[in-house]
């Protein structure tokens, strides 16, 4: 007889990761969710993105430019998604049920985050696909010059508007489990992203400095919008990873989920 191999123990993390983004994908890809997602934020780029190229000369490094300005509009729909999905546990009472299937809490949230993240993701390619054709159509019959559109510049406008997505529904999730209400949630990170930010901000260039570039929100922003995305997306980067290990902490040691 073979003795059965024990599974290491980050195997078995990340098959109890992998079940919980099964968990999660499940509720995510019903018809009533996911299309209107998707198909509201391809509809909100592609009008954004008519409405660039006909009130300008064309975007001039490529199609999808307009997604600089569409990106922190459509953000909010992402972020309210992400939010909704973990304080929808709270309301309707499920947490128990999803931790007597996933018993280790930071794996479940990191599970169900996995899977908020390919619908983020694939809101971004729908989006950016949305945009393009917009952009490409409306400047043809316009008759406008599309010789300075660069693929490279398209592409790496592409990636950055993905990465700004990713980043807005780690936002809403880690504000979700933190707050347990999509309404503060969304509350919160507006409040904080139009005055508190606007606030330092001034302050800030008041004294020949900028803080944008540090800011949770500004940062995210000029991911999409600002050539110079590197200092931003470090930044972005490091609030998301701190906000949501605090709501994991957070959660992990709450006595009550209900």
């Amino acid at each position: 007889m073979s003795r059965a191999v024990p599974r290491t123990m980050p195997t078995s993390v990340l098959n109890e990761i992998r079940s919980a983004a099964r968990s999660e994908r499940v509720k995510l890809v019903r018809p009533r969710l996911v299309l209107p997602v998707l198909l509201g934020t391809a509809l909100l780029a592609a009008l954004t993105a008519a409405a660039f190229t006909l009130l300008s000369d064309g975007p001039a490094t490529g199609p999808l430019r307009p997604m600089g300005i569409a990106s922190p509009v459509i953000g909010l729909v992402v972020m309210c998604v992400a939010a909704n999905s973990f304080c929808d546990e709270y309301r309707e009472g499920t947490w128990g049920a999803l931790l007597v299937r996933h018993p280790r809490r930071s794996t479940l949230l990191v599970g169900k985050l996995g899977s908020l993240l390919a619908l983020a993701a694939a809101a971004a390619l729908a989006a950016c696909l949305a945009c393009a054709v917009t952009a490409w159509a409306v400047t043809a019959a316009l008759g406008k010059d599309t010789a300075s559109w660069s693929t490279a510049a398209t592409a790496s406008t592409g990636v950055r508007v993905v990465a700004g997505f990713l980043a807005y529904a780690v936002l809403g999730a880690a504000a979700g489990l933190l707050l347990r209400s999509t309404a503060a949630a969304l509350g919160s990170l507006l409040g904080w992203i139009l005055i508190g930010e606007s606030a330092l901000g001034a302050v800030a260039a008041a004294r020949g400095l900028n803080a944008s570039a540090w800011l949770p929100g500004s940062a995210i922003t000029r991911i999409t919008a600002s050539a110079a995305w590197q200092l931003p997306a470090l930044t972005a980067t490091a609030w998301c990873a701190v906000l949501f290990a605090a709501a994991i902490w957070r959660f992990c040691r709450s006595p009550r989920l209900g």
